[in-house]
């Protein structure tokens, strides 16, 4: 954008480049953060916790039916968290009562999670810390994310009619322009299919042109044309 801003008031063009390596880049704030305060005391690799070290709990439980993702950045989602669980009980335990302490004793935290999450499935556990406003979610599956009811309705997602694979989902363009609806997709369409419209109506070729160029093999037939009709 400000490129052609620049365009716009100089008249002169520029090329503008965006490394993808760059903009990956900055996802690591917290993993720099930490090495910037802490220097070589700081862990190599975190896993699924807090980049940072700096919230827990913060991780991938497992649930009966797979896993789910728990995020408690505040003292007020922690202390909700705990009354989901109903262990109210442990809103004063020392180890447990800020987010410093939290982080400080994120393994026994990980496992008193861990032994409740086992017990539900994961769209449950989603659900009633959802209910409290506790970031949550389930971690999905290629099949389950593929029928997200939400992307369905937005039409980030949409089923069509492929004429080779039959029904499939496929992904809309992420950009939403407001008072624009989206546009159906359309399934590409197979090789030749418009040979006839580029090679007729937009080059001018006649169809004995089309006919001789089939014939001889420069262009392919349409996939509609069966290959006798050619060949009489």
């Amino acid at each position: 954008m400000i490129a052609l801003y620049e365009r716009e008031r100089t008249g002169k063009g520029r090329v503008v480049e965006v490394s993808m390596q760059d903009a990956t880049y900055a996802s690591l704030a917290s993993n720099l953060g930490m090495a910037h305060a802490r220097g070589a005391a700081a862990p190599a690799r975190t896993g699924n916790r807090h980049a940072g070290l700096g919230v827990s709990p913060y991780n991938v439980y497992p649930t009966m039916d797979g896993y789910v993702v728990l995020n408690a950045p505040g003292d007020h989602h922690f202390r909700a968290t705990l009354d989901i669980m109903g262990r109210s009980d442990l809103k004063d335990d020392p180890r447990f009562l800020t987010r410093s302490t939290r982080v400080a004793n994120f393994a026994a935290l990980d496992e008193l999670i861990e032994g409740w999450t086992k017990t539900l499935t994961k769209n449950e556990v989603a659900r009633r810390m959802l209910a409290a406003r506790v970031p949550c979610a389930p971690v999905r599956n290629l099949s389950e994310v593929m029928h997200d009811e939400n992307m369905h309705a937005r039409g980030s997602l949409q089923w069509i009619n492929h004429p080779e694979l039959g029904p499939v989902v496929l992904p809309h363009s992420p950009l939403v322009f407001e008072g624009t609806e989206r546009r159906p997709i359309v399934p590409s369409l197979p090789l030749g299919a418009s040979n006839n419209a580029v090679f007729g109506d937009w080059l001018g070729h006649s169809e004995e042109d089309l006919a001789a160029y089939k014939a001889e093999g420069v262009i392919g037939r349409s996939p509609e044309e069966p290959l006798g009709q050619l060949l009489k």
